[in-house]
């Protein structure tokens, strides 16, 4: 190999190689919202799996290839593009072993702990063949060997309604098969495209059906009915026959037959939509080298090669066709003739020359060679002169030269060697591939005007070509090849082994928020093999586009666990609903019950919630849960107030003593006998409760109160506790000058209630709970009467808490209707009240203890008295 050519190839690599890395990082660090992997033309075959069930296996390549999926990535989705087994024919029993080794397989590609391992069969031509008696013969098999539906897919993906699948009848009739199917993946749809019914005849025969591609075209109206811009992708196994590096002299498109252009047709209205094909994987032009760019092929809305607008060209398209209707372009590797229509831009340069690009790929322009005389592509564009064909008379045409082109007239595309005008001619140098070429002819020119003679009118060579107009259309799909496990007939592997080959390549798709990106990845060897340079990571093709698509869809179920209950209701309807749909539900109780919590099929505790709102991110079943309404039964405590001895003062309450119900607001005062004075409120324990009088409480459990007096020791003048209670903030505030404190009976006091706004003052009451004025503000003389006071504000209300009660010293006990009281001092003085009050019996002491008959079973209140100390019990005789 030439030396400098050599390191030239090298450089080449490793700049790719460092644009790659540039891209990447210029991206930034977003990670994919959806990632695909797609293994096609796995090629499990001859003895690989025929022979004893025991010995079948896969080929090294397929498992090597799941094994650096799994390492090196973390897909949603893997894909089996076709031809899973081929060159030999086996028993049913092989292929179903093959079947199933492929599915224990494809689900190690998955992360461990991936929720769903979705893995797709679509359908190559060799795969129906393993069920004949002969491989690569022609007619029915003897079992259905494309059947990857009912296992694994069925079972791993999911069943397909009927309105997602088209089956159709073989040929013989023998089988139904499975010919096109749709699912929706992670939010994404895939239509699949099977081979079918001819594929099944003869596996040669590279056409699908008229009605599955027409089954397709409905489906996909129906998906992009509300979005044509949605992100799709088309799973098939066969390329058009125009893509991008395709073994054209291997003949490995679509035949071109009314389904392929009802097909591509199709495709053409959903600029968004990604197909993917195998089956094109043998000759050095079907891998990809550095750019997975290659084999990705772009499309207008017209079906053709979409054609970027640049400042040198026109804008103008030309379709340029032979005299043969063959139409000038690239195939299988350099310049060729081509059956379908190709797009070419002519552009004007100086001098009336014109530059010719033929494709859009690496290599676009039309080149000729002054070595050999003849006309190649090449990334350099030569000037060309454009004869138009002005007469034509048996061999010889007359032609004069043209500044600008006319749609559909003929014309002699020439270049000026020195002296010497060559024209291109549609006869090929013999060579295939990347060495093949087109002739050239020698013809006169004089001026502007040039001659062209046709030495030989009988065969089908010429110089002279059509040159028609071609609107240029909108960019719509894209096709991309997606890789294959085994590529044959190369420079760098001629025939690959059954069980590996040097080449391994597989396509992984990432799909990020505003972009898709196309990466082919290399499994196999790579660097510089039999002077071809393999890139370890090709350059990406990544296509920009707001990324939409049709959602998951996830059921969703809402119910009253007992409609006897109570109801439900739901902003969205029950039945099937979108990801991240915002659902409210709310529950609403019979009377009798109330709303309890939020629960799932299971029982569990969803939310206490009500309405309760929440993101539907999973198949999901809620019930309301009611329970019946308790009805509290009113409580009762009983209030017993111990009047002191007569001589010291006397007490009262509001509501009188008994048995009252719980929370009951109570207000007791003390009335102090002339030379004593109160001193403080007391419970059944003989614990201070306060030493407000009068003294208010609520009523919170079985309350003893008893109030303690003390000789007035300063007979001089009176004083009172003047307190003010505050009310509840919310109703008012109240303020008083002087303020509150302890001022000398007569002190005359202002006090002022000021109101929230909502509310009004009603009047001022003491702790008897009596009514003092309507005034606000309200002066008054300090006295026992209104030492105590607060303002009444409309709704107001002012509860106080009360301590627990205690035993005291002595012991206090009955036994057989009689009470025992112990531990006292002689001289102590027992007296024995009912619950009103009311006195029952007085006795005194002559020693420690005493003993007193009770006459009837009741509650009773016993005070003991020794010198001024007081103690009170509460006893049941």
């Amino acid at each position: 190999m030439n030396k400098l050519y050599l390191i030239l190839l090298v450089a080449t690599f490793l700049f790719v190689t460092n644009l790659f890395a540039e891209s990447t990082d210029n991206k930034g660090n977003d990670q994919p919202i959806f990632t695909v992997a797609i293994l096609s033309d796995l090629h499990n075959q001859q003895d690989l799996i025929s022979g004893s069930i025991e010995n079948v296996r896969l080929r090294g390549t397929v498992i090597n290839t799941i094994e650096r999926i799994k390492k090196e990535e973390n897909i949603d989705l893997l894909v089996m593009n076709g031809d899973y087994t081929s060159d030999v024919s086996i028993p049913k029993s092989n292929w179903e072993r093959v079947r199933e080794l492929m599915h224990e397989a494809s689900l190690e590609a998955f992360q461990d702990d991936a929720k769903n391992k979705p893995v797709l069969y679509i359908n190559g031509n060799h795969d129906y063949e393993v069920g004949k008696d002969v491989w690569q013969g022609e007619g029915s098999a003897n079992y259905n060997a494309g059947d990857f539906y009912t296992f694994p897919m069925k079972t791993n993906v999911g069943e397909l309604d009927e309105k997602d699948c088209f089956y159709e009848k073989t040929l013989d009739g023998k089988y139904d098969l499975l010919a096109a199917f749709h699912y929706v993946i992670n939010g994404f749809d895939f239509v699949c495209l099977n081979t079918g019914k001819f594929l099944y005849q003869s596996a040669i025969n590279y056409q699908y059906s008229i009605e599955s591609v027409t089954w397709c075209k409905n489906k996909l109206e129906e998906i992009c009915k509300d979005d044509p811009d949605k992100t799709i992708f088309f799973m098939a196994h066969f390329p058009f026959a125009d893509s991008k590096s395709i073994h054209v002299h291997g003949n490995k498109g679509l035949n071109p037959v009314e389904s392929t252009v009802l097909l591509k047709s199709t495709l053409t209205k959903y600029r968004n939509l990604i197909y993917i094909y195998g089956h094109d994987h043998g000759g050095d032009n079907a891998y990809i080298r550095t750019e997975t760019a290659q084999r990705v092929t772009q499309y207008d809305s017209n079906g053709n090669w979409y054609v970027e607008t640049d400042q040198n060209e026109s804008g103008t398209l030309f379709c340029i066709k032979d005299l043969c209707n063959k139409y000038l372009g690239y195939g299988d590797s350099n310049i060729n003739l081509l059956e379908n229509e190709n797009i070419c831009t002519v552009s004007s340069v100086n001098n009336g020359m014109f530059n010719i690009k033929i494709n859009d790929g690496i290599t676009p322009h039309l080149y000729f060679s002054t070595g050999s005389k003849m006309f190649s592509v090449n990334r350099e564009a030569k000037d060309l002169f454009l004869y138009e064909i002005v007469s034509t008379d048996g061999g010889e045409s007359k032609a004069t030269q043209v500044s600008s082109v006319e749609d559909g007239k003929q014309y002699l595309i020439v270049f000026k060697d020195n002296e010497e005008y060559h024209a291109l001619t549609n006869e090929k140098n013999g060579k295939s591939g990347a060495d093949r070429r087109l002739k050239s002819v020698v013809v006169s020119v004089s001026g502007t005007d040039a001659t062209y003679f046709d030495s030989n009118l009988g065969d089908d060579y010429s110089a002279i070509w059509t040159i028609a107009g071609k609107e240029r259309g909108t960019k719509s799909f894209c096709s991309s090849f997606a890789g294959s496990m085994r590529y044959y007939g190369s420079t760098i592997d001629e025939y690959a082994s059954i069980r590996n080959s040097r080449l391994i390549q597989t396509l992984i798709v990432y799909v990020y928020k505003d972009r898709v990106v196309l990466q082919m990845k290399n499994y196999g060897e790579t660097g510089l093999l039999n002077g071809i340079t393999i890139a370890e990571t090709p350059a990406p093709f990544i296509s920009e586009r707001l990324v939409s698509n049709t959602g998951v869809d996830y059921k969703f179920a809402v119910a009253s666990e007992n409609e006897q209950e109570g109801t439900v209701k739901s902003s969205h309807e029950t039945g099937s609903q979108k990801e991240n749909t915002k659902i409210t539900v709310t529950a609403k109780a019979l009377d009798g019950f109330v709303f309890e919590k939020w629960i799932n099929e299971k029982g569990d505790l969803l939310s206490t919630e009500n309405p309760y709102a929440f993101s539907l991110t999973r198949d999901t079943a809620i019930y309301a849960r009611f329970k019946k309404v308790e009805i509290p039964q009113p409580v009762h405590y009983d209030f017993i107030l111990i009047p002191p001895t007569e001589i010291v003062g006397s007490v009262s309450s509001k509501p009188d003593p008994g048995r009252l119900e719980e929370r009951t607001t109570i207000t007791v005062t003390a009335t102090p006998k002339s030379g004593f004075v109160f001193d403080k409120w007391v419970n059944g324990n003989n614990i201070t409760l306060s030493t407000q009088n009068p003294y208010r409480f609520s009523l919170t459990g079985d309350m003893i109160v008893y109030a303690e007096f003390k000789e007035n020791q300063n007979p001089g003048p009176v004083y009172y506790d003047f307190v003010i209670i505050p009310p509840t903030e919310t109703v008012g505030t109240v303020s008083s000058h002087p303020g509150p404190g302890h001022w000398a009976e007569r002190t005359r006091i202002t006090v002022t209630a000021t109101p929230q706004e909502g509310f009004v003052f009603e009047k001022w009451t003491n702790g008897l709970n009596e009514t003092l004025s309507i005034q606000n503000p309200y002066s008054f003389i300090l006295d026992e009467t209104n030492a105590l006071i607060y303002a009444n504000f409309k709704s107001a209300e002012i509860d106080t808490g009360v301590e627990d009660i205690h035993t005291g010293s002595p012991i206090v006990s009955v036994r057989d209707h009689m009470l025992y009281v112990d531990n006292i001092c002689a001289g102590s003085k027992i007296v024995v009240m009912d619950m009103a009050g009311r006195i029952l019996s007085t006795n005194e002491s002559k020693d420690d203890y005493i003993r007193m008959p009770l006459s009837e079973k009741q509650i009773y209140i016993v005070k003991v008295t020794y010198l001024k100390t007081d103690w009170i019990f509460k006893v049941i005789g």
